[in-house]
């Protein structure tokens, strides 16, 4: 991939998940930092969508703006670090076809399920067991 396709691949993950607008000239200059630096659009993409998850639990979210997020290297690769951490332990949602899935499977009680499977016993056997001790 050439340098000129990862500047674009970027900027595309960014504008994609961020929902900003921006021309991707305006912003080379970031973009061309981290690629510098090793990193891939790959990169951008999961710290921008942990930036998106962050702001929905926080009161003051953080804006999607470029400079701010890519300006500083090492704050950057702090952040991509705890981004990365999220993206591995995070769950996907749910497809229609699994929330469907989960609908119609019974809900089996553990306690319920041991004693369906016990052979049925009659009251003579139990009371037999009792008088035995």
């Amino acid at each position: 991939m050439t340098t000129q396709e990862a500047v674009a691949a970027m900027h595309a993950a960014f504008n994609r998940i961020s929902g900003v607008e921006s021309r991707p000239w305006a912003y080379d200059r970031f973009w061309f930092e981290l690629i510098k630096h090793g990193y891939a659009a790959r990169d951008v993409e999961i710290f921008c969508l942990w930036v998106k998850h962050e702001n929905e639990w926080k009161s003051r979210p953080r804006t999607f703006h470029i400079p701010r997020m890519f300006g500083d290297l090492a704050e950057f690769d702090a952040d991509l670090s705890l981004a990365r951490a999220w993206a591995r332990n995070r769950r996907l949602p749910l497809t229609a076809r699994d929330t469907a899935l989960q609908e119609l499977r019974p809900v089996v009680d553990p306690e319920l399920e041991k004693a369906r499977l016990r052979p049925a016993q009659s009251a003579g056997q139990v009371l037999a067991k009792i008088l035995r001790g």
